[in-house]
């Protein structure tokens, strides 16, 4: 599933297991303790936690459970290695006030990946969490400058 994900070339010329290790001493949401370099002691596991071991591509929890995993380690291991320009994380505030809608439209996005929040103005709204080529993050933030949201 690392291999497959859309941002496996950021991992170039890097140490894989390095990074592993630094991301889950950050995060502390750790089951697993290091013995050395190839070896990996899963700790005890409370009865209601065991599908976490299951097969991933028998059991969609689990594949779920994975993949945010690994969405998470994309963005901690390409933000770390990559500090050039096109990283740089930039936030967008939009507005639509016409007759008939009072609607806002935020999104923030680096390197490819992307947090959107949209509602009503003045409500908490609604927030997505996204991976795609900035290509596609420019041409959704244009769909909406299309559609009449302003940028404030």
């Amino acid at each position: 599933m690392l291999k497959k994900h859309k941002s496996f070339s950021c991992l170039k010329d890097k140490n894989l297991f390095d990074l592993i290790k630094k991301f889950y001493t950050k995060n502390k949401k750790n089951i697993f303790y290091d013995f050395g370099e190839q070896t990996i002691y899963i700790a005890s596991i409370p009865e209601n936690k065991i599908w976490q071991l299951e097969n991933p591509d028998e059991n969609l929890k689990n594949k779920k459970r994975i993949e945010t995993i690994i969405n998470n380690f994309y963005l901690f291991a390409c933000k770390n290695g990559d500090k050039s320009k096109n990283n740089k994380l930039t936030k967008k505030y939009y507005e639509l006030i016409n007759n008939s809608s009072r609607k806002f439209w935020k999104i923030t996005y680096r390197d490819g990946y992307y947090k959107v929040t949209y509602g009503k103005i003045e409500s908490k709204g609604k927030t997505i969490e996204k991976h795609e080529p900035l290509t596609k993050i420019l041409k959704l933030i244009q769909s909406k400058e299309e559609k009449g949201y302003k940028e404030i």
